[in-house]
């Protein structure tokens, strides 16, 4: 009697599903239905969900695009092109120094399975396109005159939204958790505060909320989420009410927290728990308090004395162990070099601004020159490792011109401190502090310099034309002096060697930018000076109106 046929084949190519045979499943076609001549069908994609986050990140990301065409409404074309757009430019500029794997690798995996993650990545390419070429990111939702920009602003809108909806009915916390990173990125280059703030409370309080956390979740979405979380401080979010990521930072020398120091394994946990740090010491220069109590606790809040002391004690923690870190130099590549520069100057900056928090003259801070110095040192360090990175990928792509086949390909040189990292407050950003208050004239004016020849506004969400404005005008205003536009430095006068600083009356203590549409008038931007009254203490308020146009004959660099 002959048996029913039972199909056992639960994986492999459509052709060979039929045939009920063992597939290989090679792709893009297998090599059994090529071998015996006949037509491959492809593979039937599952459904959305149906993988694990192992399964999802197990293979090697793809090499030359994403293939995402299922998920466009009027054809492949575009979503072909934004696809590919998001692998070659917008994942290695997104990535940053130290977090290539979940922008390169996690984002383009978990796109291909899941329709949510796969609408969020198109309409963040579409979006980090067209903050490239300078459209400002308002545009998505308002008519253009242009049809190449309405075109864009269009296909990243449909997109966006569909990723809104979808997100609506998923149920995987950590898919959720995922796609909002996504959405931060996103309003981030739109230069939407009101909907990053949203995002991220959103975002913090579903990640505190999880218990069951999966590897993925903590290797990959809480690094990124824990480098995002400190935008919303800069936005003017309220940090009293404003969530905190309630998990440790994990680090492969398990340590208790009665220990001196901790040692660092690589330079990405440097990098991971300075991040945690800072968003601490964010926090703590705008309300000057901090939970420290673990829930269940009962007892009184710290004040703001104890609260800068226990800040200030895992910063000197967390430098012994980076110094640790830094002095096996052996084996360091020059990248590592340059990164650890960046965080050290972090952590000099953060250091001075909380032993200097609740200063009541601007001359204290002239007993931190030395580390200004240390601080422009470091930064021309690494910014001269670069330029000669930078040489020799040029070397090695001329090089392979004149002979391709004996050439493996051009280097691909990789900025550390201008435009690899477009979601992180640039050295450009850093050196402000470093102009602004420090006040021997030849010092601030080196920072300057180094602040306007490493400043990207269109490879830099935080890089910003006005705070190079706002700084050589804080110059101009202390040393009673008018800078040309181009600043050489044999015109730069020897007053740091004189000794001969501003007088206090002089001396700014901050400066208000303009927010949102308030304060501007074409190229000219409303700026408030504030300066300390000698004789009360009392605050004077100078308002001016400056241009954030570019002299004429200055290129960006």
């Amino acid at each position: 009697m002959t048996r029913n046929g039972i199909s056992r084949v639960k994986t492999g190519c459509t052709t060979c599903k039929i045939r009920r045979v063992k597939c290989d499943e090679k792709r893009p076609c297998c090599s059994r239905c090529l071998s015996t001549g006949r037509r491959c069908d492809g593979y039937v994609s599952p459904p959305s969900g149906s993988h694990s986050w192992a399964q999802l990140l197990r293979s090697a990301p793809p090499q030359k695009t994403i293939a995402l065409t299922r998920l466009n409404r009027d054809g492949s074309a575009a979503v072909d092109r934004a696809a590919l757009f998001y692998h070659r430019v917008a994942a290695p500029a997104l990535a940053g120094c130290l977090s290539k794997t979940f922008w390169t690798t996690a984002v383009a995996q978990v796109a291909l399975q899941e329709p949510v993650a796969g609408h969020a990545v198109l309409a963040l390419s579409s979006i980090f396109e067209s903050f490239t070429e300078g459209i400002p990111g308002t545009m998505m939702t308002t008519t253009t005159t242009t049809t190449t920009t309405t075109t864009t602003t269009t296909f990243a809108a449909w997109h966006y939204g569909e990723a809104l909806r979808l997100l609506r009915t998923t149920r995987d916390r950590a898919l959720v958790l995922f796609v909002c990173v996504l959405f931060i990125a996103i309003e981030l280059l739109r230069k939407n505060a009101a909907a990053v703030i949203t995002h991220c409370r959103h975002g913090i309080n579903i990640l505190n909320e999880t218990r069951a956390e999966s590897g993925f979740l903590r290797k990959h979405v809480v690094p990124a989420m824990r480098q995002l979380s400190i935008v919303p401080f800069f936005f003017g979010a309220d940090p009293k009410t404003f969530p905190l990521i309630d998990r440790p930072v994990f680090l492969s020398s398990s340590s208790s927290s009665s220990s001196p120091a901790r040692f660092f394994a690589s330079v990405a946990e440097a990098y991971e728990s300075q991040m945690a740090l800072y968003t601490r010491l964010v926090r703590f220069l705008q309300i000057g308090e901090e939970a420290r109590l673990a829930k269940g606790h009962v007892g009184p809040e710290p004040d703001r004395r104890w609260t800068r002391k226990f800040l200030m004690i895992d910063m000197d923690r967390w430098h012994e162990a980076f110094r640790a870190l830094k002095a096996g130099r052996g084996r360091h590549t020059g990248r590592d070099r340059t990164v650890l520069n960046l965080l050290e100057i972090r952590h000099i900056m953060g250091r001075v601004q909380i032993e200097l928090f609740d200063s009541a003259s601007e001359r204290d801070y002239d007993a931190y020159v030395d580390d200004y110095r240390a601080v422009v040192d470091l930064t021309t360090e690494a910014a001269a490792a670069e330029e000669e990175e930078e040489e020799e990928g040029e070397v090695e792509k001329a090089n392979a011109v004149h002979n391709p086949a004996g050439s493996p390909g051009p280097k691909r040189v990789s900025k550390v401190l201008t435009n690899d990292s477009v979601l992180e407050v640039d050295l450009s950003t850093l050196l402000y502090t470093v102009v602004a208050k420090c006040r021997c004239l030849r010092l601030r004016l080196v920072a300057l310099k180094l602040m306007e020849s490493l400043a990207r506004p269109r490879e830099n969400v935080w890089s910003r034309r006005i705070t190079i404005v706002a700084a050589r005008r804080l110059i101009e205003m202390e040393h009673d002096i008018s800078l040309p536009d181009d600043l050489d430095e044999e015109d730069w006068g020897e007053e740091e060697e004189d000794g001969v600083l501003p007088p206090e009356e002089r001396r700014v203590v901050n400066v208000k930018f303009p927010f949102g549409n308030a304060g501007k008038r074409g190229p000219l931007r409303n700026l408030c000076f504030y300066l300390r009254d000698p004789k009360d203490g009392h605050m004077i308020t100078r308002s001016e109106w400056l241009s954030i146009e570019e002299p004429s004959g200055r290129g960006r660099g």
